[in-house]
Parts: structure tokens; sequence; C-alpha cells
């Protein structure tokens, strides 16, 4: 099976092409536009874009994956200041991962250097919390951040490059994801973001003339909707 996130070949189709019958799951087009016009005088339309046309397929899906693939970075610099204010300097936690690019790695490292002192001033098991949940929204990010899309069982389905087997693409069992799933991710990044707050207002107003309520413990969400029940195809690389 051949999902919609493949590229047409640059000898290539017209609208009855490869991507003939391509619509948007909220039931709107996928604009096409002419890019070359042959000796022979036909027209060859692509559609106006094509960096990722599974995702055009998706659009809420697609917008929520964007969010929380460019969101985490948001998480990152919250645990970066929580552990700077554990030991002293809100900023030198930072400024010492920026040598570091590994999002596991930074975690580990942030972990490492302030585990102990907030274990002594009693926020040990909230910051625990805390990093595991950051944990699970890096795994989230990544495996959305080094995916191959397409459209599968009419769901938005996805694959990690690294995983894919090019010479029998055939057997490639996407995973795939549904709306529901995505706001779960949502929300639990939002958790994870509110953990992350309270720990850094704790720590950094000593004294609070405020009292804020540690979030209310949130449910894991899943990493996906399942595997599709059908083989589906991956596109390969373009131009590089």
């Amino acid at each position: 099976m051949k999902g919609h996130g493949e590229a047409g070949h640059s000898g290539a189709p017209g609208r009855a092409g490869r991507f003939a019958g391509v619509r948007r799951a909220d039931g709107g087009k996928v604009r096409w536009r002419a890019l070359a016009k042959p000796a022979a005088g036909r027209r060859i339309c692509y559609p106006r874009i094509m960096f990722n046309p599974a995702l055009h397929v998706f659009p809420k899906e697609a917008a929520l994956v964007g969010l929380l693939v460019a969101g985490y970075g948001e998480l990152d610099i919250c645990l970066g200041h929580v552990c700077g204010l554990a030991v002293g300097d809100k900023y030198a936690v930072l400024e010492a991962l920026n040598k570091v690019s590994s999002e596991q790695a930074r975690i580990e490292i942030a972990n490492s250097l302030a585990k102990h002192i907030l274990e002594a001033k009693g926020f040990g098991t909230k910051f625990g919390e805390a990093v595991g949940a950051i944990n699970l929204c890096r795994k989230i990010r990544n495996q959305y951040a080094h995916a191959q899309w397409l459209s599968v069982d009419g769901k938005l389905g996805f694959v990690r490059a690294d995983s894919i087997n090019w010479r029998d693409k055939d057997s490639i069992r996407p995973s795939t994801l549904t709306l529901a799933i995505l706001e779960k991710q949502e929300l639990y990044f939002e958790y994870t973001r509110k953990c992350l707050i309270w720990l850094e207002f704790q720590l950094g107003t000593p004294k609070p003339s405020v009292a804020i309520p540690w979030p209310k413990h949130m449910q894991r969400p899943p990493l996906d909707a399942g595997n599709a029940s059908t083989a589906g195809q991956a596109s390969p690389p373009q131009n590089g």
C-alpha cells in the first residue's frame, strides 16, 4: 500500500497520477500548480506544497504534531531554570547544557546536578515526577521529529526513518495517530510544564505570599494509536 507521503518522480504524473484523490481529512482539497511545461506542451502538475502531502491530508493532526515538536524547547528551558535555582544560580545549568545537544543527555545532566539538592529540600518526589514527565515528552517529540509520514487506514501514520528497511518497504507497519491521542499528548505537555513551573516558583520564592497547588496527577498518554492493520510505504528521501 502506498501512502500519501510519497513524492512524485521527475517524469511525473498530472492530476490523475500518483497524487490523484489526495484530499484533506476535513474535506478540503490539496491545491495544485504547474511546475514545468514539457516540449510536447503538456502541463505537469504537482501539489502546491509537496513537502509532505500526508500532513496536508490531516491538517488538525499535523498542527498538533508541529506544536509538540516546536514547543518541547519550553520544557527544556523550564527544567534548566529549576535545576539552576536548586544549585544556587538560575542560569548556571542552562549555560552548561548549551554544550549538549542530545535531549536525553540534557535531562540526565540536569537531573544529576539537582536531584540530591532537591531531595534535601523535600522536593525529591515532585522533582522525580517532573523528570519522568519530561522524559515522556521527549520521547513523543523525538518520534515525530524523526518520522516519515503517510496516510494509512484512514489515519495519519508515521514510522521512524531509522527503522525503515528501504529494501523491503512493504513490510513496514506504521504507527497511527488520532486527533484524540494528540490532544492527550498536548495536555500532558501542559501538565509537565505546570510541574516545572511549580518547582521553579517554590525554589525562586522562598517565602511565597500565595500558595500554588501541585498539579493534579495526569495519566501518561499513549505514544500512538497502534500499528496500522495494513503494510504502508513511507516516502524515500527526496533530493538528499
